[in-house]
């Protein structure tokens, strides 16, 4: 069910969640601030702002709610283009992403995902 005031026209399965973010413009005339996102996907999201802005590329900081081993936090870092205005809500489409840890955690080796895997493997070969 759709919730909003507008019809879906989006191709790929978006995931109804909110999840609050940081966000500034890209550009000379640079503006920061809070919002939270309303659905996401492997393209694109709907976030909403406080503020009004019409700024096309945005950088977002958004609060991961899956721990890395159980106890790390993280941030989806996305750079993403402003492709639809309703008001304080805002689709936009992701062009990059990557995870970063929240906080000054440093992983170790162990900690690494995967590497307790591999290290394993190579124990019972």
């Amino acid at each position: 069910m759709n919730p909003l005031p507008f019809d879906e026209r989006r191709e790929k399965q978006r995931f109804w969640i909110t999840l609050p973010f940081t966000y500034s413009t890209v550009g000379r005339c640079r503006i920061s601030g809070r919002g939270k996102t309303l659905n996401i996907s492997s393209s694109g999201l709907l976030i909403q702002t406080e503020e009004t802005f019409y700024a096309r590329n945005l950088e977002l900081c958004i609060e991961w709610p899956v721990l890395l081993n159980e106890s790390i936090g993280l941030h989806l870092c996305v750079r993403a283009f402003l492709i639809r205005i309703n008001g304080n809500l805002k689709g936009l489409e992701i062009r990059s992403h990557h995870f970063k840890l929240r906080g000054r955690h440093r992983l170790t080796p162990s900690e690494v995902p995967g590497r307790a895997i591999v290290g394993a493997i190579r124990k019972t070969a």
